[in-house]
């Protein structure tokens, strides 16, 4: 069941908590997602950490147990910037 995060300070928490200052795993989803967005991963990783753009966060639970968060951008490029 995916959970979406929409109020700043959930989201502000949630930044904070998990993914600020934290290692980041490059799945083998991610590659293809950005690769169908037309998106490079040097273009990610420069907007990664402009967290104050960030509009939404949904949460899933994975496979195992972990959670997986998807991070939704203002608009940024061309598009909504989606990165997972």
């Amino acid at each position: 069941m995916t959970e979406v995060i929409t109020d700043k300070k959930e989201i502000q928490g949630i930044i904070s908590e998990k993914i600020k200052d934290k290692v980041l795993i490059f799945s083998k989803y991610y590659q293809w997602g950005i690769a169908q967005r037309g998106i490079n991963h040097e273009k990610v990783l420069e907007i990664f950490p402009q967290f104050d753009k960030i509009t939404e966060i949904e949460i899933d639970k994975l496979k195992y147990g972990d959670l997986g968060y998807e991070l939704f951008y203002v608009k940024i490029l061309d598009r909504k910037l989606v990165v997972s």
